[in-house]
């Protein structure tokens, strides 16, 4: 299952070119990543000679520590068992999204800190290879923003400019007497979200079209759930108060119903 059918939806070569580039580096993921992330195992130590299929044991629920093109890490709960060599079963769930992927347990560790486990991956076809590296690519987009040349002031307003991978750009407006934010866009390609001044609110539009209606259905869906995982992971490079901003975004306070 891909994770964007309209966005980072790669060619073969750029499928390729990706994962030779991000072949040898790991990205670590912050806390409040949305990614859910579980583990079925066995829970003994001789799970890697286990003649028992992948799934067949305990499903335990995990933070992601890191990614890479071939792995993920996870800190599981402490009562987790296993060895390395055991086969498993990843799944990696977002909203509507689950990605099941098959792996071997490359590493598991047990620390003060908390347990470990490293996961090697084992892809079965290439569409859950490049449902994986949709995901990968938007960890890397979101800590990979770096400053760029500012935009041409507005009428009050002072911009700021970041570009990241896959041509992602992030533009942000201040006022120019304060330095407050007032707004904010980020680019991917032919679709923009935007979060305007006034309560906090995505919207979802053609790239440059600034008056035209938002963007609604499915495309409107995939670029409010890309947005949620950059926002979440986001470069220390950036502001903090535009870090801060798009953690709320990405995560609106629950509203309930007066009694």
């Amino acid at each position: 299952m891909l994770l964007f059918s309209r966005i980072l939806d790669f060619s073969r070569s750029a499928f390729s070119g990706k994962h030779e580039q991000r072949r040898s580096a790991r990205y670590p993921v912050a806390p409040g990543f949305p990614l859910k992330a579980t583990v079925n195992l066995l829970g003994t130590a001789q799970a890697a000679i286990s003649k028992e299929a992948p799934g067949a044991g305990m499903s335990w629920g995990g933070a992601v520590a890191d990614l890479s093109a071939n792995g993920v890490s996870l800190r599981l709960p402490s009562a987790s068992v296993t060895t390395r060599g055991e086969r498993t079963l990843l799944v990696l769930a977002l909203d509507d999204f689950a990605l099941r992927i098959p792996c071997t347990v490359a590493h598991f560790r047990t620390l003060t800190a908390g347990t470990w486990c490293g996961l090697s991956l084992q892809f079965e076809n290439d569409t859950q290879r490049q449902g994986y590296f949709q995901l990968l690519e938007a960890v890397v987009i979101g800590a990979g923003f770096a400053p760029a040349s500012a935009p041409r002031a507005r009428a009050g307003l002072q911009g700021e400019r970041y570009r990241s991978e896959s041509k992602a750009i992030l533009t942000v407006w201040r006022d120019q007497a304060e330095s407050r934010l007032h707004s904010l866009e980020l680019t991917l390609g032919e679709l923009t979200v935007r979060s305007e001044s006034g309560p906090p609110k995505l919207t979802v539009h053609a790239t440059g079209q600034v008056d035209a209606p938002p963007v609604t259905g499915p495309r409107h869906e995939e670029m409010i759930r890309f947005f949620r995982i950059v926002a979440t992971n986001l470069s220390k490079k950036l502001p903090a108060d535009l870090r801060a901003r798009m953690q709320a975004l990405a995560n609106p306070p629950v509203i309930r119903p007066a009694r």
